[in-house]
């Protein structure tokens, strides 16, 4: 038999005819030669470190050399290199009936994060979990919203002085801020007084002392005062309200009516050595109102000092003296005046002295005294002058 297949070329698809011929008798018979469909697609991929992964994820999809689907179950695939405990690239080989694919898997070092800080407040105070919050990133370092985070602030008590935990957690990322809660401190303590009308007044005489919230002192200059209600000029009680931070203290000043003081002057008579010549008299007054005193006339004495305080206004006690000293014979000297005064005159002792210091020594006398002291010295003159005489006329005698 003679075959004629030299038109089949099985490397390209077509048909192609092959003749037979044997004693003078031919047959064709036709090769069709198809195109082989097997194939393997794949993809490549990007993960994380530590993110779960099978060599059939980046699998897409194969069929053999009729076109036919084939399961991944009969492929057969090579993921030896791939660590996903490693950043890095590693290669998949997948193979069917003579075909190979590969596909790179990317394993990146992930970047997720969240960031959080402690704080610290004070009983009251207003928080939400938000305010310990910083930042957040996904696995590629992207920014994300708070509001994608989960978090956990059910441990957090605002109206209780403790340290509470909040946890914030982000893509399998979980970070903690702690919140301390603190008790509050702040005071402001201030007292109530009393004043009298036309006094001088001003809100820090009420304040005692104030600290802030961590027990800090706090200046008078930082409180908030509102003394508006407080007026000196008029008898009542009124409230200043002192606040500081939230705190206020409340105190009261009671304005009185201002009772007039009563004074005194004892008007006192007396001679150099200090003894009473003549009854004292007592004037009696408003303290800050006028007074005035005058001499007596005392018979036989001399008026020799006047008081510097014989005039002033009224205080507590004051004694006005007069001076005498004896005449010892000389004209009498009249003096009607009188002590004046606003309030009564009444004879009184006992007092409280404020007295006027008068130096004895070395005061001029006046004229009733220059008298009585030459006369002795005229007398002793005239003796020796007698005696004198009668010695001499002896003398001559002899």
């Amino acid at each position: 038999m003679t075959v004629d297949s030299t038109e089949v070329d099985t490397s390209k698809a077509g048909t192609y005819e092959v003749t037979y011929t044997y004693d003078g008798i031919t047959s064709v018979a036709k090769v069709t030669v198809k195109a082989r469909q097997t194939a393997l697609k794949v993809h490549d991929s990007s993960i994380y470190v530590g993110d779960a992964w099978k060599a059939e994820d980046n699998f897409d999809s194969a069929v053999d050399k009729d076109g036919k689907p084939v399961a991944f179950k009969d492929i057969t695939v090579d993921s030896t290199e791939v660590d996903t405990s490693k950043a890095g690239t590693y290669e998949v080989t997948y193979t069917y009936d003579g075909v190979t694919s590969v596909a790179k898997v990317t394993v990146k070092a992930r970047q997720t994060a969240v960031k959080v800080h402690d704080s610290s407040i004070y009983v009251g105070d207003a928080w939400k979990a938000e305010d310990n919050f910083d930042s957040a990133t996904n696995k590629d370092g992207e920014p994300v919203a708070f509001k994608d985070l989960t978090v956990d602030d059910t441990k957090v008590d605002t109206s209780k002085a403790g340290t509470y935990e909040v946890t914030y957690m982000y893509d399998g990322v979980t970070s903690v801020a702690k919140v301390t809660v603190k008790a509050i401190k702040t005071a402001v303590k201030v007292h109530d007084s009393s004043i009298y009308v036309g006094d001088a007044w001003k809100a820090e005489d009420n304040f005692d002392s104030a600290v802030d919230k961590d027990g800090n002192p706090v200046d008078f200059k930082d409180i908030t005062v509102d003394s508006t209600k407080v007026e000196t000029s008029k008898t009542g009680t009124y409230e200043v309200t002192y606040t500081y931070d939230g705190v206020t203290s409340v105190a009261k000043v009671t304005v009185k009516e201002r009772k007039a003081s009563k004074g005194t002057v004892t008007v006192k008579y007396i001679d150099e050595d200090g003894n009473k010549l003549s009854e004292d008299v007592v004037l009696s007054g408003i303290e800050g109102e006028e007074y005035e005193t005058k001499a007596k006339h005392i018979s036989g004495y001399e008026l020799i000092h006047e008081p510097a305080n014989k005039k002033g206004k009224f205080k507590k006690n004051i004694v006005v003296e007069y001076i005498y000293t004896n005449k010892k014979g000389s004209a009498t000297v009249v003096n009607n005046n009188q002590a004046k005064g606003t309030g009564s005159v009444s004879s009184n002792t006992g007092i409280l002295h404020e007295k006027n210091n008068i130096k004895k020594s070395g005061q001029l006398p006046k004229t009733n005294e220059q008298v009585s002291v030459v006369a002795p010295f005229i007398g002793i003159l005239v003796i020796l002058s007698v005696a004198y005489f009668y010695f001499r006329k002896g003398k001559l005698n002899k």
